[in-house]
């Protein structure tokens, strides 16, 4: 099964490499972001709090958050 996958990936690579190639990338791109936000996000879910408003108030410099708990 992985061998016909991989000989009509490698026939379709052979006619259109660059279209490929950005295909892949993106693919590639798009799971690390998501990698990259899992423990944001886990941590979200399983704390169940969640950050609703953000205000950055420029005279004093300070940014208030506003969280809501489930």
């Amino acid at each position: 099964m992985w061998n016909s996958i991989l000989d009509s990936f490698f026939i379709l690579y052979a006619f259109t490499p660059i279209l490929l190639h950005q295909i892949l990338v993106k693919l590639l791109d798009s799971f690390f972001i998501l990698y990259a936000f899992t423990p944001i996000l886990l941590h979200q879910i399983l704390v169940k709090r969640y950050i609703v408003n953000l205000y950055y108030n420029p005279e004093t410099q300070v940014l208030f958050v506003a969280v809501h708990f489930y």
